[in-house]
């Protein structure tokens, strides 16, 4: 095999260090060395998968060699492409301001888009989400997790996330043939909203009050004249 062969990175492949001598040398298998061809120059790198075996005749003596080599190439391209592509569909995730979270049966976070209370993004896979949130949003969650998984149906509640954030959840299911595999939780931050909307619930409070106790006759008209609400002060 009298090939231009190197190591993963790059380095020739020595003589010496061949499969095949190697198993002529020891007479030990050599299994599964990745090595590069670097045949073309300025053309793409071919890459194959070598195995070398040992060959014995009946008196357990060494008499060949049987050597192996796949092509590769392809495989590892389509890896690549799909690291790239991985890498970019991260990005755009890391982007959006709602936590993406991918979860298992048991509630075990397999990917998460953020970071999450404390933890940044890359430590946030492997904990089960119910460790990272309240007790009682814990609960509710694992109850949205036993619905989804036994009707394949989404669901939806709002909870206390990490850092007492108030979030609003949808949890999809994902399927894999006729069975759930794992849940997509989308999670918003809806706490800045609900304070506005207590605050308005307030302020609406208090104008009833005003209105109902004012000292002076107070009425809501419709903009034909009719009268829809009055204070006692006219009743």
């Amino acid at each position: 095999m009298n090939l231009p062969l190197a190591l993963e990175d790059g380095t020739p492949l020595e003589p010496t260090r061949h499969p095949v001598r190697l198993v002529l040398e020891s007479g030990e298998a050599v299994r599964e060395q990745l090595l590069r061809l670097d045949e073309r120059p300025g053309r793409e790198t071919i890459w194959i998968l070598v195995t070398a075996l040992p060959q014995r005749g009946e008196d357990g003596r060494l008499t060949g060699v049987l050597l192996s080599a796949v092509d590769l190439t392809s495989s590892l391209r389509m890896q690549k492409v799909l690291g790239e592509t991985e890498e970019r569909w991260l990005g755009l995730l890391s982007d959006i301001p709602d936590h993406i979270l991918s979860l298992d049966r048991s509630g075990r976070i397999l990917f998460s888009n953020r970071g999450l209370g404390a933890l940044p993004r890359g430590a946030v896979p492997g904990h089960r989400l119910s460790e990272l949130l309240p007790e009682q949003s814990a609960a509710a969650i694992a109850g949205l997790l036993t619905h989804v998984f036994a009707s394949a149906l989404p669901a939806e509640l709002e909870c206390r996330g990490p850092e007492e954030l108030q979030w609003s959840c949808r949890l999809n299911p994902v399927r894999r043939g006729d069975e759930v595999a794992a849940g997509f939780l989308f999670a918003r931050d809806v706490t800045r909203r609900r304070e506005v909307e207590q605050a308005l619930s307030e302020s609406e409070g208090r104008f009833k009050l005003a209105f109902e106790y004012s000292p002076v006759g107070m009425a809501l008209l419709t903009p034909d004249g009719r009268i829809t609400q009055s204070n006692r002060r006219l009743n």
